[in-house]
């Protein structure tokens, strides 16, 4: 009997060709590394913080400053002199809807730069003067950008994924198989607007980021990847850097406006507050409800960018000094403002008889 011919079908061959295709493009969506972008929807479906923020300072790069650290290791912003843009932090403040209003300081970079360097108070009063004059409750000064190292931290648990579309179609550079993280670190401090003071000290990192052959080699790296799998082939620095330093920018940002959003610092900002504020809208204007720890001599009203003045707010604040009552937590006031309540925001800005200050600006379509 001679021996069996096995043909492969037309049709057959079609469908091999198919399945391999099928399974390539599965495992290539699954384990492909997504675009890192700024994830603020979450973020922005919480109410924001009842304050008003100018972001000051500058992310200036601290260089190095310790002597055994090793200088060919590729640092994350080692060429760039502010590693963050202002107006883009503000940006993401305000997409993420941390505050209320979230506003860049327009001044030079040299002028933000001594605000980034200040120690004390009395050395950036003229920036709180501009804040307050504009409305803002807090500044939140970038102080600079602890540059560090790119670290490999070597492969990671995707290597099976790389080695088998390597063996079934010859390719495996697109599956983000070696893990790394930057060093670099930012700092800021969100500071009182009245008097100066720090009332939330911020550092934030990058976290770690996945990177693919195609990502992190060079065209000889690619070459190499023909013969051996792609998790074996060596790093290129100028790559990697290229690929980690806008993801690293990135998330330094992401990551201070989930900071600032987090329960505790939400907190912090409460407890610095001399009163509790809450707004009730009422035929004809807004009831506003004051508990202030100790007795309140005077109070400010602003409506967007100007202050709220004239008959209705004298009638207003006569009725609320003059309605203090025991509370729980201190003395509680109530009156209602009577005028036709349109307008984006109203800061409330309160001084207590020893002279404590302190604000607030609540959105006003939020106000129910």
């Amino acid at each position: 009997m001679g021996a069996r011919q096995v043909t492969c079908s037309p049709a057959r061959g079609w469908r091999c060709t198919t399945k391999i295709a099928q399974l390539a493009g599965v495992l290539l969506l699954a384990c492909c590394r997504a675009t890192v972008s700024a994830d603020l929807p979450g973020l922005a479906e919480r109410p924001p913080l009842p304050w008003s923020v100018l972001v000051t300072g500058g992310a200036f790069v601290e260089p190095p400053t310790t002597l055994t650290d090793e200088p060919r290791r590729a640092r994350t912003f080692a060429d760039t002199g502010e590693a963050l843009e202002l107006e883009a932090l503000a940006q993401v403040l305000a997409r993420g809807r941390v505050f209320v209003r979230s506003q860049a300081d327009a001044q030079s970079s040299e002028a933000r730069a001594r605000i980034a360097t200040a120690m004390q108070p009395g050395e950036f009063q003229s920036v709180m003067e501009s804040a307050r004059l504009a409305g803002h409750d807090y500044l939140l000064v970038i102080e600079r950008i602890d540059d560090g190292p790119i670290e490999a931290l070597g492969v990671n648990g995707q290597w099976p994924i790389t080695l088998a579309t390597w063996l079934l179609v010859g390719i495996g550079a697109v599956i983000p198989d070696h893990t790394y993280e930057s060093r670099a670190s930012l700092r800021a401090s969100l500071r009182d607007a009245q008097d100066g003071h720090s009332v939330q000290e911020l550092l934030i990192g990058t976290g770690t980021v996945d990177l693919s052959l195609l990502e992190r080699a060079s065209v000889w790296g690619w070459v190499q990847s023909i013969l051996i799998p792609p998790f074996w082939v060596g790093d290129d620095p100028p790559s990697v850097l290229a690929q980690v330093q806008p993801i690293a920018r990135q998330r330094l940002m992401l990551g201070l406006a989930q900071r600032l959003k987090s329960v505790d610092v939400a907190d912090r900002l409460v407890r610095n507050q001399p009163a509790a504020v809450e707004m009730q809208r009422v035929a004809g204007g807004l009831r506003l409800e004051l508990v202030a720890q100790e007795a309140i001599s005077f109070l400010r009203l602003r409506l967007d960018d100007r202050p709220f003045t004239g008959a209705a707010f004298d009638s207003f604040h006569r009725a609320l000094l003059a309605s203090r009552m025991p509370a729980d937590r201190g003395l509680r006031y109530t009156a209602v403002l009577s005028f036709d309540a349109r307008g984006e925001r109203l800061q409330v800005l309160i001084q207590t008889t020893s002279g404590r200050t302190g604000s607030v600006t609540v959105e006003l379509r939020g106000v129910r």
